[in-house]
């Protein structure tokens, strides 16, 4: 259940519950793969009187597969009714589509890749956006429990108003610190090989 409260409704936002029933499953490939998913429903009802309720799909998905002992290839797959901020709008569903690698180069360091699609269908008097975005990254291990990392992204929007169009390119620097102790899940097979949950050498992703 999602619920959401605006402080000053004044603007034109309603406030609204959504209820989400979905069933999903997982599978292991054994020491190689592992998929994770679930299917769904949403039913998101307002406040405010007059405003009828919506309905939408509500799906997600992920995979990973461990290419290499140094090579990770993960993808998921998401489909959800999300509040939207806008005030001609009362929600948007929300897909998105990504795909990543990450390749261990050596001991420490990690090069990655990634490029995601996200589909944003309003509802109400606002139009409809698409954005395409692909970055790379190289992380630096400090050790088991940090990392720095630096990287450049380029986002490309679309919309059905010319005047939400953009296109733009991101450079970060990152410092990433890992703050519990859990250890990296580690399967092991009958062949000796290992799952290792895309996480190299104990560093979340």
């Amino acid at each position: 259940m999602q619920r959401v409260d605006y402080t000053d409704n004044g603007g034109g936002n309603t406030d609204s519950t959504r209820l989400d029933i979905a069933v999903g499953a997982t599978y292991s490939g054994g020491s190689v793969s592992e998929v994770t998913g679930f299917v769904g429903g949403s039913r998101r009802s307002f406040d405010q009187g007059g405003t009828e309720a919506e309905y939408s799909a509500l799906v997600g998905a992920r995979a990973l597969w461990n290419a290499t002992d140094l090579m990770t290839v993960t993808g998921n797959l998401s489909i959800s009714n999300e509040d939207s901020e806008l005030s001609a709008a009362s929600s948007v569903t929300t897909t998105e589509l990504g795909f990543g690698v990450d390749y261990e180069m050596l001991e420490h360091i990690i090069l990655g890749g990634e490029v995601r699609w996200t589909d944003l269908r309003y509802q109400g008097g606002v139009e409809d956006e698409r954005l395409l975005e692909a970055g790379l990254q190289a992380r630096y291990l400090l050790n088991e429990y940090a990392y720095v990392g630096a990287g450049v992204a380029w986002e490309d929007q679309s919309s059905n108003d010319p005047d939400n169009e953009y296109r733009a390119t991101v450079a970060s620097l990152r410092l990433g610190v890992k703050l519990c102790c859990l250890r990296d899940t580690v399967v092991e097979e009958r062949d000796g090989r290992q799952l290792r949950q895309g996480v190299v050498n104990g560093v979340f992703r």
